[in-house]
């Protein structure tokens, strides 16, 4: 049996941190740390949901929930404007 290595978290200490990341053009750990919580709710509401629009293909479907789902879980939105997309 094959046993796949841990992966721990990525973790900044500082916001230089962020801009050392952005300088060098390797954002995918940025993306992973801020992202990975919110992509994960997303897809599993995806995957319970099933959303089929009637004009849309079913990848046309699955992305315009993913681009819906997204807005909504936005923190860095108001309420307000969360409240739009729920």
């Amino acid at each position: 049996m094959i046993k796949l290595p841990d992966k721990l978290p990525v973790e900044f200490e500082k916001k230089s941190d962020l801009k050392k990341i952005a300088k060098r053009n390797d954002c995918s750990a940025f993306l992973e740390h801020h992202l990975s919580n919110i992509m994960m709710k997303c897809l599993a509401q995806l995957g319970y949901r099933r959303p089929k629009y009637p004009t849309l293909g079913s990848k046309e479907s699955a992305l315009k929930f993913l681009s819906i789902s997204l807005k909504a879980n936005n923190p860095n939105k108001d309420d307000e404007y969360r409240q739009k997309y729920v």
